[in-house]
C-alpha cells in the first residue's frame, strides 16, 4: 500500500498537490463552518436565555401589578364601605339632632315661647327632619307670632317650603304669609 501510494505521488505531483490542497481546503472549510455554527448556536442560546429571563421578569412584574391592583380594589371597596357607613352615620346623627331640636321646640311651644320654638322648628327642617308634626308645629309657632290685626290668631292648615329657610303658611282664615311675616 504505502509504496504504491508513494510512487503514484512522485509520478503525479500536480494531481497529488491538487488532491492534498482540496482535502486541506475541505478540512479548513468544515472547521470554519463548525466554528461558525457553534458560535451562532451559542449566541442563539444566550438570546433564548435572555428572552426567558425577560419573560420571567415580565411575568413577575405582571403578577405584582395584578396583586397591587387587587389590593387597590380591596382598599377602594373598603373605603367605599367606610364612606357609606360614615354617610349613613352622619345622616342618622343629623336626624337625631333635628329630632331633639324638634322635641325642644315642642316644649318651647307649650311654654308659649313661640319665637324660640319657630327658630328651632325651622332649624330642624333645615337639618333634614321632614315630619308633618314638625311642619305643623312651625306653622303654629309662626301663626302665634304673627296674628292678624284685630283678629284672633289664625290656625295654620298648610306649610309650603318657599326656599331654604322660608315657608308659606296657609291658614283656615284663607290668609297666606311667608315665614318672614310678608303677606
Amino acid at each position: 500500500g504505502r509504496e504504491r501510494l508513494g510512487r503514484f505521488v512522485r509520478r503525479n505531483r500536480a494531481l497529488s498537490a491538487v488532491v492534498v490542497a482540496s482535502a486541506l481546503a475541505l478540512l479548513a472549510g468544515g472547521a470554519y463552518s463548525v466554528i461558525r455554527v457553534r458560535g451562532e448556536r451559542d449566541r442563539a442560546e444566550r438570546r433564548r436565555a435572555e428572552a426567558e429571563r425577560a419573560q420571567g421578569e415580565a411575568e413577575a412584574a405582571r403578577a405584582k401589578a395584578q396583586e397591587s391592583a387587587e389590593r387597590a380594589r380591596v382598599a377602594e371597596a373598603a373605603a367605599q364601605r367606610s364612606a357609606a357607613r360614615a354617610t349613613r352615620g352622619e345622616r342618622a346623627a343629623r336626624r337625631e339632632v333635628a329630632r331633639a331640636m324638634s322635641e325642644k321646640a315642642e316644649r318651647l311651644l307649650a311654654a308659649a315661647r313661640y319665637g324660640e320654638a319657630a327658630a328651632l322648628y325651622a332649624e330642624s327642617l333645615r337639618r333634614g327632619e321632614r315630619s308633618p308634626r314638625l311642619r305643623g308645629g312651625l306653622a303654629l309657632a309662626l301663626a302665634k307670632l304673627t296674628p292678624s290685626a284685630g283678629k284672633s290668631p289664625a290656625t295654620p292648615s298648610a306649610l309650603l317650603p318657599l326656599g331654604e329657610d322660608r315657608y308659606l303658611i296657609g291658614t283656615t282664615s284663607g290668609a297666606c304669609e311667608d315665614s318672614e311675616g310678608r303677606e
